[in-house]
């Protein structure tokens, strides 16, 4: 019999050529960027593929698929790993709004369908809207319930909702909804903790079994809001979970010295984790996704969104010219050591935090192809005078679009195919008062939303 072959894209390089359900979300962003979504639909593929066949009718996608077939985590008997199965969704959702593909949907739609109820019923045994198991976090002590799991999930809510209303399930798409917004409703007087100005990294439903006996600070009780200090901090404004007033207060605090350095954003900030000890080492995975919570609430000075974007690009000639590495140089990490000691000097998802913001934040498109529209709706940094980018691939074909700023004069120019319903438009500051509109010069009616951005 003939071996199954699979294709993807594979998450680091030397250690870790091979193929990981969160890698896959995450890149999945840039890939979409810069046109390469037939790979991420390949690697989706993959991930299904295999977690269908470890996993069966539960949904729950695997965390690594090593390239002698064996795979490491996430099966339904592993505790761990609970934000994948959620951000496979929302990776799903992405290909399809930019490929317009219903079949791909189609293709993906069971499955999802199955992981998030799973992760809403099996893996929430306590029943109360977040679910258990492990995140990103790999680091001891926590609570059974992660700030970036419950993020993840609500995100993914989000996106099952809209692919069961393009398909007629009525029934989830009611289902989604519910839930979705009644873990918003929720989740800020559950999560935030005021004395920090940050959400609680975790939630504990019960005290840990047998801690370490150098860790001061751990799950104690049950109930209990920990702040651990870890850079999961941020995942909150990255899906825009978090309203605009507690948003603003953790991104202040983010950027603060006791959490952010001259490498960007810290793995643990000072005094956190299990020990105390914090963990200062600069993840290019913790900058984009800080870049990205800071231009989601239109935070998009040289001091926010830019300075995190630009700790992943400057690491571009770091070892291997024009790969961007894992981890960037670290008041506790030095890329140049025994090379059996060093993190990968190619990692995929570290381009999550350049690409990604720059096309759906800065410019902010934004296509809907299975309906048939296109948005565009910038938000340009003070410190640029302008941005612009073609040949964009959307749907069957491409675009480009530009935007710039003098003053108080906003300018956003888009060309695409023909047949689209296309949405026009700037972000202004939160509360600004819009004096007037053209079109190709000539006055129009226009329309207000105010978002997290800020007045679009």
């Amino acid at each position: 019999a003939s071996l199954p072959k699979f294709t993807g894209i594979g998450a680091g390089f030397p250690d870790y050529p091979w193929y990981f359900g969160t890698d896959g979300a995450y890149t999945a962003h840039p890939l979409v960027a810069s046109g390469q979504w037939d790979t991420a639909i390949q690697h989706l593929r993959t991930i299904r593929d295999v977690s269908r066949s470890i996993n069966r009718g539960t949904g729950k996608v695997v965390h690594e698929v090593v390239t002698d077939g064996s795979v490491y985590f996430g099966a339904n008997d592993d505790p761990g790993n609970t934000n994948e199965t959620a951000q496979f969704a929302t990776a799903v959702h992405l290909l399809w709004r930019w490929s317009g593909s219903n079949a791909f949907r189609d293709e993906m739609y069971g499955f999802v369908k199955d992981g998030l109820h799973y992760v809403t019923s099996t893996l929430d045994a306590d029943r109360d809207l977040w679910p258990e198991g492990s995140g990103m976090v790999e680091r001891g002590g926590m609570g059974q319930e992660k700030l970036d799991v419950t993020a993840y999930t609500w995100q993914a809510l989000l996106a099952l909702r809209d692919m069961a209303a393009s398909k007629g399930d009525d029934t989830t798409e009611a289902w989604a909804r519910a839930r979705a917004a009644e873990m918003r409703q929720r989740f800020d007087a559950a999560w935030w903790m005021p004395d920090f100005g940050l959400y609680a990294d975790s939630l504990c439903n019960a005290p840990v079994a047998n801690p370490d006996p150098t860790w001061v600070n751990f799950c104690r009780e049950a109930g209990e809001k920990l702040q651990q200090r870890h850079w999961i901090n941020a995942t909150p404004m990255e899906t825009t979970l978090a309203p605009v007033r507690h948003a603003n207060t953790a991104l202040n605090t983010l950027e603060g010295s006791d959490h952010t350095g001259s490498c960007g954003l810290f793995h643990t900030g000072a005094g956190g984790g299990p020990t105390g000890a914090g963990e200062r080492k600069c993840w290019t995975l913790p900058n984009s996704v800080m870049a990205l919570a800071e231009a989601n609430y239109g935070r998009l000075g040289d001091n926010q969104a830019l300075r995190y974007m630009h700790t992943i690009s400057g690491d571009l000639n770091l070892e291997m010219p024009g790969a961007l590495p894992e981890i960037s140089p670290s008041p506790e990490y030095d890329p140049f050591v025994d090379f059996r000691d060093r993190a990968m000097f190619m990692q995929a998802w570290s381009s999550y935090g350049v690409q990604w913001p720059v096309i759906n934040n800065f410019l902010g498109i934004r296509p809907d192809v299975p309906n048939g529209k296109l948005y565009v709706v910038a938000d340009v940094p003070d410190s640029w005078p302008s941005l612009s980018a073609s040949q964009l691939r959307v749907g069957g074909g491409t675009m480009s679009a530009s935007a710039s700023r003098a003053g108080k004069k906003y300018t956003t120019t888009a060309t695409a195919p023909a047949g689209w319903t296309l949405t026009l438009g700037h972000t202004v500051p939160a509360g600004a008062t819009v004096a007037s509109v053209t079109l190709d010069g000539r006055p129009v009616p226009w329309t207000v939303r105010d978002t997290t951005r800020g007045r679009e």
